[in-house]
């Protein structure tokens, strides 16, 4: 009887993808009673707690974080130490002034002054041009702007697996990856900052 050889299957490479602007940001919804924005997400992502998720429990090789940076900004100085210190590979983008038009409650039109830095052009170049350095993707962000980009990397025959906030994803996103998308509201317990006691 022939000896049946099992073939070597190869390792799969994976890597993560954190859209900083869309994972760390508050849920916020507009209220026309109020004429305000209002916070409807009662907890924060521990950045420490998602990498050790994706790294151990997931199995990523490598953590890329993309965000805007504020130069002016001390909590953008320490949030950027932080995320270096942690483990993720930093990828940002400097904001740049930027005017935005917002309606009051009373209904005036108002211009405001904000700054805005756009890392959504810088994502899918980078993971273009890397294209054959990862097998499976885990890519946290709901933007539907990036639906395009991952049906094109399934077609590639690449791995995609989404992680976003259910409530503020793209019906298009939700419904293109089913099975492989994972609401993060699910991770609370996982992924939860805890605040430390004063001493």
């Amino acid at each position: 009887m022939a000896k049946v050889t099992k073939r070597a299957t190869k390792p799969v490479r994976t890597i993560a993808v954190v859209d900083g602007s869309n994972v760390m940001s508050k849920a916020k919804r507009f209220n026309p009673k109020t004429g305000e924005y209002e916070i409807t997400r009662d907890w924060s992502i521990d950045l420490r707690k998602l990498y050790e998720y994706l790294t151990k429990s997931k199995g990523a090789k490598e953590v890329i974080f993309f965000g805007p940076y504020y130069p002016n900004n001390p909590g953008s100085q320490k949030l950027m130490a932080k995320i270096r210190a942690i483990g993720y590979h930093k990828r940002t983008i400097t904001a740049v002034p930027h005017y935005k038009y917002e309606y009051d409650k009373n209904g005036k039109l108002n211009k405001i002054l904000t700054s805005k830095g756009n890392v959504d052009a810088m994502i899918p170049v980078d993971l273009c041009l890397r294209v054959n350095e990862y097998d499976e993707l885990l890519f946290l962000s709901g933007d539907g702007d990036f639906l395009y980009l991952l049906k094109k990397l399934q077609e590639r025959k690449k791995i995609v697996r989404v992680y976003a906030f259910a409530d503020v994803t793209s019906k298009s996103i939700k419904e293109h990856f089913k099975g492989d998308f994972v609401d993060l509201t699910a991770l609370k317990n996982s992924l939860s900052y805890t605040k430390k006691p004063a001493d």
